[in-house]
């Protein structure tokens, strides 16, 4: 069966161009909770989106390594002030690696995944990057129809992005690669109940290169999880 794949590949990221070298296993640090809490006290008089520079400048005396602190300068770049740390690179026995990131000053999704190839174009794709998905595939699909109707407010949020939490890895005929990515479905807010799990695939080509996304389907949640 063929599959056809809805999306252009740039528009998962931005600043591309500078971000692959900076991503990969010899970024992965993380700064020890007094260190941290430390940075927070010395930059607690700063406003977005010097927070975030100020917390940067406080890196080496923590103990960050430059790669790390080169991997944090560009996620502050691309994400507009976002600070986070790369906590974990996976290997995926391929040429695509998995960055986990954490980002402490967020309200919300404090954890998040990079899927990394230095020599693809983008080298840098970030799943939740909710607009770049194909929604309208979604929106198409039955078990979604129902869960509309009964939450007329449905929406979609990143799901559980924590190191255990996966992504799912799986190789295809022809050797390629996808990635099985969960999202929330929910009744109208992040804190919202929620009703339904929505799956998307990232295809990779045997060297990396990224294909697109595809809608793969949403799996309901039974009243005793919705919590």
């Amino acid at each position: 069966m063929r599959i056809t794949l809805s999306l252009a590949c740039a528009v998962f990221i931005s600043a591309a161009d500078i971000a692959g070298q900076k991503v990969g296993p010899d970024a992965v640090w993380q700064p020890k909770p007094a260190d941290w809490q430390n940075m927070r006290a010395q930059c607690q008089a700063e406003q977005y989106p010097n927070y975030s520079k100020c917390l940067i400048s406080k890196l080496q005396n923590a103990g960050a390594p430059e790669s790390a602190i080169a991997f944090t300068k560009w996620l502050d770049e691309y994400g507009h002030g976002d600070f986070g740390w790369l906590t974990r690179y996976r290997k995926t026995g391929g040429p695509v690696g998995i960055a986990y990131v954490e980002y402490p000053i967020r309200a919300n999704e404090n954890q998040g995944w990079l899927f990394v190839n230095v020599n693809s174009e983008p080298p840098v794709i970030d799943p939740d990057t909710l607009g770049a998905l194909p929604q309208t595939d979604m929106e198409r699909n039955a078990t979604y129809a129902a869960l509309k109707q009964a939450s007329p407010n449905l929406s979609l949020f990143p799901g559980d992005r924590s190191e255990s939490a996966g992504p799912r890895i799986e190789q295809l005929n022809g050797k390629q690669m996808r990635i099985i990515v969960n999202y929330r479905l929910v009744q109208g807010c992040h804190a919202c109940a929620r009703v339904g799990i929505a799956r998307f695939a990232f295809h990779f080509s045997e060297d990396g290169r990224f294909l697109g996304a595809r809608f793969l389907d949403i799996q309901p949640v039974a009243q005793a999880q919705r919590k």
